[in-house]
């Protein structure tokens, strides 16, 4: 690349609160924004989260990883208590590390969100916070802002290792509605660049399009049929701030008919034109 994409501090955030945090309005857009990750610590006391319609009730050394597409509903700390939210875009993580995380992975964190830190792990991951924080103040200089990424980069590793590593996916404890969207979204994982059709992935799963439409609309918020152009779409902007491929290339990619049909979608969901994206996403 001949340039370093920005970071600014809508595409991530450190939050640290405590129980005499009363205004959240600074944080909305962290707490409910379409496409961002959050990622909650415990430190001291307790700390419950409602995300959609689950209650969360952590505890010291607990923390608990939202779904991309769940709304959070303020926290709410009992006296005493401290935690921190570590809240990043997915263009961001995508971007720094260069791909998804696997459709297994992504399965874990949707069906196991909350865990218990091991001893030690949870200074570790606060040092890396605060570090992060204290770089995320300076000017956004081309080496300070590389400096991020690769920290940013690092705590995401390092909230995703916890999946790949200690989480056992165990379909035989969900329902038959669960497992469905879970294998729906590693089927997208894996088809999404060359099929864009909301039937390809019904027929895999040998459900109606409509019942599958019904299973996304009940656990991300949205039909099948947008999951996928999200995904498109993110992808497209992964490919546009983190290569050099041209607009050809990433529509040939992305099994677009046309550079046209592409620049299309991408206007559609991002409100400009691919080159407008990119060259407004560097300096």
């Amino acid at each position: 690349m001949a340039h370093s994409p920005s970071i600014t501090s809508r595409q991530i955030n450190i939050i640290h609160f405590t129980d005499d945090v009363r205004d959240y309005s600074k944080f909305e857009y962290a707490l409910s924004a379409y496409s961002y990750s959050r990622f909650f610590i415990c430190t001291r006391g307790t700390i419950t989260l409602t995300a959609d319609n689950t209650t969360y009730t952590l505890h010291e050394r607990d923390a608990c990883n939202i779904f991309i597409y769940q709304n959070i509903q303020h926290p709410k700390c009992s006296p005493g208590s401290e935690g921190y939210l570590f809240v990043w875009n997915d263009v961001i993580d995508v971007s720094i590390r260069g791909h998804y995380p696997s459709p297994d992975l992504i399965k874990k964190v949707f069906f196991y969100p909350c865990f218990t830190l091991k001893e030690g792990h949870m200074e570790d991951l606060i040092q890396i916070l605060e570090l992060m924080g204290r770089v995320a103040s300076r000017p956004q200089t081309k080496y300070n802002i590389e400096i991020l990424q690769h920290i940013t980069a690092a705590m995401i590793c390092e909230v995703l290792s916890h999946y790949e590593e200690e989480v056992v996916y165990d379909p035989s404890k969900f329902t038959r509605k669960e497992v469905y969207y879970a294998d729906f979204l590693e089927l997208i994982f894996n088809h999404y660049h060359e099929e864009h059709t909301v039937d390809f992935y019904a027929r895999k799963l040998c459900i109606t399009s409509r019942y599958l439409n019904s299973i996304c609309k009940e656990y991300c918020g949205e039909t099948a049929a947008k999951s996928i152009s999200g995904l498109l779409h993110s992808t497209a902007k992964m490919y546009l701030t983190g290569s050099n491929l041209s607009i050809q290339q990433i529509a040939d990619a992305l099994h677009f008919a046309n550079p046209s049909f592409f620049s299309q979608f991408f206007r559609r969901m991002e409100g400009c034109t691919p080159s407008e994206f990119r060259s407004r996403h560097f300096r």
